[in-house]
Protein backbone atom coordinates (compact mmCIF):
# COMPACT_ATOMS: atom_id res chain seq x y z
CA UNK A 1 0.00 0.00 0.00
CA UNK A 2 1.48 3.48 -0.96
CA UNK A 3 0.36 6.05 1.75
CA UNK A 4 0.03 9.47 0.93
CA UNK A 5 -0.55 13.52 2.40
CA UNK A 6 -1.75 15.97 0.39
CA UNK A 7 -1.41 19.43 2.24
CA UNK A 8 -3.56 21.98 0.98
CA UNK A 9 -3.74 25.54 1.58
CA UNK A 10 -4.97 29.04 -0.26
CA UNK A 11 -3.94 32.45 -1.25
CA UNK A 12 -6.57 35.57 -1.47
CA UNK A 13 -10.03 34.77 -0.16
CA UNK A 14 -13.04 33.56 -1.73
CA UNK A 15 -15.10 36.88 -0.91
CA UNK A 16 -16.21 38.69 -4.15
CA UNK A 17 -13.80 41.62 -3.86
CA UNK A 18 -11.24 39.76 -4.53
CA UNK A 19 -9.72 39.63 -8.37
CA UNK A 20 -7.91 36.04 -7.46
CA UNK A 21 -8.29 32.96 -5.31
CA UNK A 22 -5.53 30.62 -5.37
CA UNK A 23 -5.36 26.92 -4.03
CA UNK A 24 -1.81 25.01 -3.55
CA UNK A 25 -1.80 21.62 -2.65
CA UNK A 26 1.33 19.60 -2.04
CA UNK A 27 1.70 15.78 -2.19
CA UNK A 28 3.95 13.63 -0.76
CA UNK A 29 4.93 10.16 0.19
CA UNK A 30 5.75 10.46 4.23
CA UNK A 31 7.53 8.17 6.35
CA UNK A 32 6.39 9.79 9.29
CA UNK A 33 2.76 8.98 10.97
CA UNK A 34 3.08 12.71 12.41
CA UNK A 35 2.40 15.82 10.23
CA UNK A 36 4.23 17.95 12.43
CA UNK A 37 7.37 15.93 11.56
CA UNK A 38 6.88 15.16 7.66
CA UNK A 39 8.57 17.91 5.27
CA UNK A 40 10.10 19.80 8.53
CA UNK A 41 13.57 19.44 7.15
CA UNK A 42 12.62 21.34 4.42
CA UNK A 43 10.84 23.67 6.11
CA UNK A 44 13.44 24.23 8.67
CA UNK A 45 15.63 25.45 5.51
CA UNK A 46 12.93 27.32 3.79
CA UNK A 47 12.48 29.14 7.19
CA UNK A 48 16.23 30.05 6.97
CA UNK A 49 16.23 31.21 3.43
CA UNK A 50 13.44 33.30 4.06
CA UNK A 51 15.24 35.15 7.00
CA UNK A 52 18.16 35.45 5.02
CA UNK A 53 16.18 36.99 2.37
CA UNK A 54 14.09 39.51 4.33
CA UNK A 55 15.72 39.63 7.48
CA UNK A 56 12.38 39.47 9.34
CA UNK A 57 13.16 37.56 12.31
CA UNK A 58 10.08 37.56 13.66
CA UNK A 59 8.56 35.47 11.24
CA UNK A 60 6.67 32.87 12.83
CA UNK A 61 5.57 30.49 9.92
CA UNK A 62 6.41 30.45 6.04
CA UNK A 63 3.24 32.74 4.62
CA UNK A 64 3.41 34.39 1.42
CA UNK A 65 1.51 37.00 1.85
CA UNK A 66 4.19 38.38 5.17
CA UNK A 67 6.86 40.13 1.85
CA UNK A 68 8.36 36.87 0.24
CA UNK A 69 6.44 37.27 -3.23
CA UNK A 70 9.57 38.84 -4.28
CA UNK A 71 11.59 36.09 -3.11
CA UNK A 72 9.64 33.07 -5.17
CA UNK A 73 12.00 31.98 -7.45
CA UNK A 74 15.22 31.57 -4.21
CA UNK A 75 12.45 29.75 -2.05
CA UNK A 76 11.72 27.40 -4.84
CA UNK A 77 14.97 26.53 -5.51
CA UNK A 78 15.74 26.02 -2.37
CA UNK A 79 12.79 23.88 -1.94
CA UNK A 80 14.47 21.95 -5.14
CA UNK A 81 17.74 21.29 -2.97
CA UNK A 82 16.75 20.20 -0.37
CA UNK A 83 13.03 18.25 -1.04
CA UNK A 84 15.77 15.21 -2.41
CA UNK A 85 17.58 15.50 1.28
CA UNK A 86 14.48 15.17 3.47
CA UNK A 87 14.30 12.31 5.40
CA UNK A 88 10.83 12.76 6.00
CA UNK A 89 9.30 11.64 2.84
CA UNK A 90 10.10 8.92 0.49
CA UNK A 91 12.15 9.10 -2.10
CA UNK A 92 11.71 6.15 -4.15
CA UNK A 93 8.24 4.56 -2.64
CA UNK A 94 5.83 6.50 -4.20
CA UNK A 95 2.78 6.53 -6.70
CA UNK A 96 4.42 8.75 -9.15
CA UNK A 97 7.90 9.38 -11.16
CA UNK A 98 10.36 11.60 -10.51
CA UNK A 99 10.84 14.51 -8.30
CA UNK A 100 9.48 13.61 -4.38
CA UNK A 101 6.71 16.62 -3.87
CA UNK A 102 4.21 16.98 -6.87
CA UNK A 103 1.87 19.80 -6.55
CA UNK A 104 -1.53 20.82 -8.34
CA UNK A 105 -3.01 24.43 -8.12
CA UNK A 106 -6.37 26.07 -8.61
CA UNK A 107 -6.93 29.49 -9.55
CA UNK A 108 -11.17 30.77 -8.88
CA UNK A 109 -12.35 34.60 -9.89
CA UNK A 110 -14.57 35.33 -7.02
CA UNK A 111 -15.89 38.43 -8.25
CA UNK A 112 -17.14 36.90 -11.30
CA UNK A 113 -18.28 33.60 -9.80
CA UNK A 114 -20.43 35.72 -6.88
CA UNK A 115 -22.05 37.60 -9.77
CA UNK A 116 -23.13 34.48 -11.46
CA UNK A 117 -24.21 32.49 -8.38
CA UNK A 118 -27.34 33.12 -6.37
CA UNK A 119 -26.21 31.68 -3.38
CA UNK A 120 -25.14 33.11 0.07
CA UNK A 121 -22.46 29.85 -0.10
CA UNK A 122 -20.91 31.21 -3.10
CA UNK A 123 -17.12 31.61 -1.34
CA UNK A 124 -17.59 27.76 0.23
CA UNK A 125 -19.01 26.91 -3.36
CA UNK A 126 -15.55 28.34 -4.84
CA UNK A 127 -13.36 26.64 -2.49
CA UNK A 128 -15.22 23.38 -3.33
CA UNK A 129 -14.37 23.75 -7.18
CA UNK A 130 -10.73 24.51 -5.77
CA UNK A 131 -10.77 21.86 -3.87
CA UNK A 132 -12.19 19.09 -6.31
CA UNK A 133 -9.86 20.21 -9.11
CA UNK A 134 -6.73 20.01 -6.77
CA UNK A 135 -7.85 16.67 -5.96
CA UNK A 136 -7.94 15.47 -9.72
CA UNK A 137 -5.65 13.04 -9.25
CA UNK A 138 -7.34 11.03 -6.17
CA UNK A 139 -10.85 11.10 -8.43
CA UNK A 140 -10.02 9.74 -10.92
CA UNK A 141 -7.45 6.93 -9.81
CA UNK A 142 -7.95 3.53 -11.08
CA UNK A 143 -4.83 1.80 -10.34
CA UNK A 144 -4.11 -1.48 -8.81
CA UNK A 145 -2.18 -0.62 -6.21
CA UNK A 146 -3.83 0.30 -2.57
CA UNK A 147 -3.32 4.15 -1.83
CA UNK A 148 -4.42 5.28 1.22
CA UNK A 149 -4.73 9.40 1.69
CA UNK A 150 -4.92 11.73 3.95
CA UNK A 151 -5.77 15.21 2.78
CA UNK A 152 -4.57 17.91 5.46
CA UNK A 153 -6.12 21.20 5.04
CA UNK A 154 -5.73 24.88 6.32
CA UNK A 155 -8.56 25.00 9.30
CA UNK A 156 -12.19 24.54 9.74
CA UNK A 157 -12.74 26.80 6.79
CA UNK A 158 -12.50 24.34 4.40
CA UNK A 159 -15.16 21.79 5.72
CA UNK A 160 -18.14 23.31 4.06
CA UNK A 161 -16.19 22.96 1.03
CA UNK A 162 -15.51 19.01 1.53
CA UNK A 163 -19.21 18.83 2.79
CA UNK A 164 -20.24 20.19 -0.89
CA UNK A 165 -17.82 17.51 -2.21
CA UNK A 166 -18.92 15.10 -0.22
CA UNK A 167 -21.14 12.73 -2.98
CA UNK A 168 -18.07 12.39 -5.29
CA UNK A 169 -15.62 11.60 -2.63
CA UNK A 170 -18.12 8.85 -1.76
CA UNK A 171 -19.22 8.10 -5.34
CA UNK A 172 -18.40 4.54 -6.55
CA UNK A 173 -16.66 6.26 -9.20
CA UNK A 174 -13.71 6.29 -6.45
CA UNK A 175 -11.71 3.43 -6.83
CA UNK A 176 -12.52 0.41 -4.44
CA UNK A 177 -8.95 0.40 -3.68
CA UNK A 178 -8.59 4.24 -2.97
CA UNK A 179 -9.48 5.33 0.47
CA UNK A 180 -8.80 8.84 1.85
CA UNK A 181 -10.19 11.13 4.75
CA UNK A 182 -9.18 15.12 5.89
CA UNK A 183 -8.28 16.44 8.62
CA UNK A 184 -8.21 19.83 9.62
CA UNK A 185 -4.99 21.69 11.15
CA UNK A 186 -3.46 25.25 11.99
CA UNK A 187 -0.81 25.87 9.48
CA UNK A 188 1.64 27.50 12.09
CA UNK A 189 2.08 23.51 13.42
CA UNK A 190 2.31 21.93 10.21
CA UNK A 191 5.05 22.40 7.82
CA UNK A 192 3.74 21.19 4.83
CA UNK A 193 0.80 23.72 4.99
CA UNK A 194 3.61 26.27 5.07
CA UNK A 195 4.87 24.67 2.05
CA UNK A 196 1.11 24.30 0.55
CA UNK A 197 0.67 28.33 1.34
CA UNK A 198 3.79 28.86 -0.43
CA UNK A 199 2.70 27.23 -3.75
CA UNK A 200 -0.39 28.58 -3.50
CA UNK A 201 0.98 32.08 -2.91
CA UNK A 202 3.52 31.80 -5.80
CA UNK A 203 0.64 30.78 -8.24
CA UNK A 204 -1.43 33.81 -7.37
CA UNK A 205 1.76 36.04 -7.86
CA UNK A 206 2.78 34.63 -10.66
CA UNK A 207 -1.19 34.61 -12.46
CA UNK A 208 -1.31 38.57 -11.69
CA UNK A 209 2.40 40.02 -12.52
CA UNK A 210 4.14 36.63 -14.60
CA UNK A 211 6.98 37.47 -12.04
CA UNK A 212 8.39 34.72 -10.22
CA UNK A 213 8.43 32.62 -13.45
CA UNK A 214 11.36 30.33 -12.48
CA UNK A 215 9.53 29.47 -9.88
CA UNK A 216 6.11 29.00 -11.56
CA UNK A 217 8.04 26.49 -13.97
CA UNK A 218 9.20 24.52 -11.26
CA UNK A 219 5.74 23.80 -9.78
CA UNK A 220 4.36 23.46 -13.01
CA UNK A 221 7.18 20.91 -14.51
CA UNK A 222 6.46 18.63 -11.06
CA UNK A 223 2.63 18.94 -11.39
CA UNK A 224 1.00 15.64 -10.56
CA UNK A 225 -1.38 14.66 -13.05
CA UNK A 226 -2.10 11.38 -12.21
CA UNK A 227 -1.23 8.67 -9.56
CA UNK A 228 0.89 6.39 -11.66
CA UNK A 229 0.92 2.74 -9.71
CA UNK A 230 1.02 0.76 -12.56
CA UNK A 231 -2.83 1.87 -13.15
CA UNK A 232 -5.26 -0.17 -14.87
CA UNK A 233 -8.10 2.87 -16.05
CA UNK A 234 -11.53 1.38 -17.31
CA UNK A 235 -14.08 3.06 -19.55
CA UNK A 236 -16.60 5.17 -17.74
CA UNK A 237 -20.13 4.69 -18.64
CA UNK A 238 -22.19 7.57 -18.76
Amino acid sequence: MSGVSIFVDESGDSCPTQRLFSVGAVWCSPRSLSNQHTLGFTHKALMAKALALTGNHNRKELSHSEGLALHDDDLFYEMSLKVPVDASVNQKDKPWTGFPLKFTTSIAHPTLETRMSSSREAGNQIRARCLMQVLHPLTVYRGNAKIEAEVVLDDVVWAKAVAYCGDDFESPRIAKNLSFHFTYEKSLRIPGLQVADLVAGMNRHYCLTAENQSAHAFVDQNTLRHLEVKALFVEETF
